[in-house]
């Protein structure tokens, strides 16, 4: 038996935007990106590590089935 996964990203909710919050993670079939805003040991230089995630498919907060 084989197994299919699929994932979808939920859209940040009202109150998450209203909050600040940003949105880190991106889908673009079938890979997930996580953006994740780190500092450097000096502490003060910001970068951005990102993590790739393959999966059978992946959709963003747009698509529809």
């Amino acid at each position: 038996m084989n197994i299919c996964i699929c994932v979808r990203k939920r859209p940040l909710f009202d109150k998450e935007y209203q909050g600040g919050e940003i949105d880190a993670v991106s889908a673009s079939n079938p890979r997930v990106v996580v953006h994740q805003p780190m500092y450097k040991v000096d502490g003060i230089t910001k970068f951005v590590k990102d993590t790739n995630f393959t999966f059978d498919n992946a959709f963003n907060e747009n698509e529809n089935s």
